[in-house]
């Protein structure tokens, strides 16, 4: 048995059509993935978030995720298979997209810096840590932005005066994100 979704889903007009093409290596593009399913399911009773690529009836590809429940005493399975062909091709995209962000980032040769509305790092280049004289290993990801102002100003960059003045005066420069310099 079928339902209209899962038609819809695999290309074809109406249930009929889909059952005088059925069989289940037919939709699978890697049928080691089936092998996999079934094993699971035999094994656990149950497959849960199982992603799979599928074969349309015109031949296109597609991604479903499965949540099965085997019944192997009745030798059947009840199967919701949702679309997630969408969603899996954004991901593909995004990692297209930060792959090609992150060999921009690589290989200019001014220093970035990216901060979120919070002033939390987003990312910073090499050449950024290389210019500022920041470790590294000390500034990942999701630092504070005033730890990067609090370490400039405990190594006397901003020249004398009260560390936490300094840093709360550059930070409250940063959220008013106007252009600013400084050397």
């Amino acid at each position: 048995e079928a339902n209209d979704r899962i038609v819809e889903i695999l290309g074809y007009d109406d249930r009929a059509e889909l059952f005088s093409e059925f069989s289940p290596e037919r939709f699978w593009a890697d049928p080691s993935k089936r092998d996999e399913m079934v094993a699971m399911g035999f094994a656990n009773g149950v497959v849960r978030d199982f992603e799979i690529e599928i074969i349309r009836k015109d031949g296109s590809h597609g991604w479903v995720r499965n949540y099965a429940k085997f019944f192997p005493e009745e030798d059947y399975l009840v199967n919701v298979v949702v679309d997630v062909t969408g969603k899996k091709r954004a991901e593909e995209e995004l990692t297209r997209r930060t792959e090609i962000l992150e060999a921009v980032m690589a290989h200019v040769d001014e220093g970035i810096s990216m901060v979120d509305a919070n002033l939390v790092s987003v990312t910073n280049n090499q050449r950024f840590y290389e210019l500022l004289g920041f470790p590294p290993a000390c500034f990942p990801p999701g630092t504070p932005y005033e730890d990067y102002i609090r370490y400039n100003a405990e190594s006397g960059d901003y020249g004398p005066g009260d560390v936490e003045d300094q840093v709360q005066e550059r930070v409250k420069l940063a959220k008013r994100f106007e252009p600013h310099r400084f050397e």
